[in-house]
């Protein structure tokens, strides 16, 4: 396993990671709030977000409620949910997640399974890692639920 810890978005970045270890690190961090952790095929990537992280990622957030909320479109907001697949060898918590066209179908559910629900429509991700798609420090996916998700 190696890592790579980039000093001032306060991230690391580990190479050769299980999934089983992904997974007992998402139950080991349930207690540490503000903790997210992205896995991509046995590479992980822990993030400390800071305030200015949090700050970019709400004002993406609200956009997209104002969007929605002028247009009348119902959306079901997730957050920061964590999501995984194991037979795809992904995970991730993005900053801000939402069901638009497939809200009515998670409607009301405590409980998504991702191998038989959709992803979210959308997924907001801010990154300043080895990790972000083409060096870019934001993601923003329209997610395909019959793509390999998370992008």
């Amino acid at each position: 396993m190696t890592a790579t810890l980039t000093a001032p978005s306060r991230c690391m970045v580990l190479r050769g990671v299980s999934w089983a270890t992904y997974q007992a690190l998402i139950h080991d961090l349930e207690s540490e709030p503000g903790k997210r952790l992205t896995y991509d095929q046995g590479t992980l990537e822990i993030m400390a977000p800071l305030p200015p992280h949090e700050s970019y990622k709400s004002l993406m957030g609200r956009m997209v409620e104002v969007a929605t909320e002028e247009t009348e479109t119902e959306i079901r907001s997730l957050g920061s949910t964590t999501w995984g697949r194991e037979d795809l060898q992904k995970g991730l918590e993005p900053d801000e997640c939402f069901y638009i066209q497939n809200e009515r179908t998670v409607r009301g559910k405590d409980e998504i399974d991702l191998t038989l629900d959709p992803p979210p429509d959308l997924a907001i991700r801010r990154s300043q890692t080895a990790m972000a798609p083409s060096g870019r420090s934001l993601t923003i996916a329209f997610l395909d639920p019959y793509s390999s998700w998370p992008p």
